[in-house]
């Protein structure tokens, strides 16, 4: 295994055996899967809706999932000390601290896979259609979307303690308005999800997580956490 792919898999099983998000995603799955039963409790006839709470569910959780386990996994008490493992391998800094935040994003994803697999048992239980294509396209936007969540919470969590960190991420989620990933599950009911608005969805993700792994690894190397490259 290559020192890259080592801190990959450190991040991915950091985040999938964290008990608090574990919880959540339980969380999560029981409230894809029964959406389709609460729409139809306080709508009638109303597919579309039915489907966008379903999937919005599952596409809500991928990137507030990847924040807050970034969070968890690099804030320790002083801020950065959790991802010091990750530092001290082969890897160089910005790989390792790179290799981190995919495997923290392909956890969530893993886990909305399973909230949109719940999602679409849920509708199909209740004979509701909906675009699987779409939706599945709204899936993999919001997937994408764990990869600049986790970057922004392994920046926190290496420039703060654990709970400053996590306040401020909670101050992060609020302040976003509407988040994308919902609002492409919600077109994605409605039909109305260009593959365009999918992939600049996507290519926007990586371009913000690979700014927020720059940062990360900058503050990391401000607090000498981090190996510096040596000079030739």
């Amino acid at each position: 295994m290559t020192p890259f792919l080592a801190v990959v898999r450190l991040g991915f099983l950091a985040a999938s055996r964290s008990p608090a998000l574990r919880a959540a995603a339980a969380l999560a799955l029981v409230a894809a899967f029964f959406a389709p039963r609460l729409v139809a409790f306080a709508f009638s006839g109303d597919d579309a809706l039915a489907s966008s709470a379903a999937f919005g569910s599952a596409c809500l959780f991928a990137p507030a999932c990847a924040l807050f386990a970034g969070v968890g996994l690099a804030s320790g008490d002083r801020g950065g000390d959790g991802i010091a493992p990750a530092l001290r391998g082969a890897a160089p800094a910005p790989l390792a601290v790179a290799g981190t935040v995919l495997g923290v994003a392909l956890a969530a994803a893993a886990a909305t896979a399973l909230l949109g697999a719940a999602a679409a048992a849920g509708l199909a239980l209740h004979d509701r259609p909906f675009a699987a294509a779409r939706c599945g396209a709204a899936l993999l936007a919001a997937s994408a979307a764990a990869l600049p969540a986790a970057s922004a919470g392994i920046l926190l969590g290496s420039a703060a303690p654990r709970a400053l960190a996590g306040s401020l991420a909670l101050l992060l989620l609020a302040l976003i308005p509407g988040p994308e990933a919902f609002l492409l599950a919600r077109d994605a009911a409605f039909g109305a999800l260009p593959a365009g608005a999918v992939a600049l969805s996507v290519a926007a993700s990586v371009a913000l997580a690979a700014a927020g792994a720059a940062g990360a690894t900058a503050v990391l190397r401000g607090k000498e956490l981090a190996p510096r490259p040596r000079s030739s």
